[in-house]
């Protein structure tokens, strides 16, 4: 977390001191919380503006991104409420496509247990990339306030 600051000479009443305390330690909980901002910040615009194809490992590095500040791992406890089930979903309806397009050519049999699963994998997609979307608002909005928070 933050650093406490340098304790100030004796000679500085008790009730300064710690109110020094306080506004010292401040810039360095701001400097943390900046650059944890700055680094979900960044992961969330890759994230975005990944293909769909790299979408899932996009979604796992967001994730995976380290924070120790409260808003911004709210930030991204929301933002990741909609990167993984959207991730997944795109996956998922890719796995579809491939497995319409194998049916389609004839490698592989419409009666055949894998065709015969698409449908469930498709409304699974969709459930997916609802549940994404419906979280998006909330992402959205928590990025904004915490971009403004820490001027990025």
């Amino acid at each position: 977390m933050c650093k406490p600051a340098r304790a100030r000479p004796r000679t500085v009443p008790v009730v300064a001191w710690l109110g020094g305390i306080a506004l010292a330690s401040l810039p360095a909980c701001t400097n943390a919380g900046k650059a944890e901002a700055e680094s979900l910040s960044t992961a969330i615009e890759r994230y975005r503006t990944a293909d769909n194809a790299l979408k899932g490992s996009m979604a796992e590095a967001l994730d995976k991104t380290p924070c120790t500040v409260t808003d911004v791992c709210e930030t991204k406890r929301l933002c990741v409420a909609v990167s993984d089930p959207t991730a997944r979903g795109l996956a998922l309806k890719n796995e579809v496509e491939r497995g319409l397009a194998s049916v389609h050519t004839g490698k592989l049999a419409p009666d055949a247990p894998e065709a015969r699963a698409l449908p469930d994998k498709l409304d699974e997609a969709a459930r997916l990339l609802e549940r994404g979307h419906a979280a998006l608002s909330e992402c959205d909005d928590k990025l904004r306030a915490m971009k403004r928070h820490y001027g990025i």
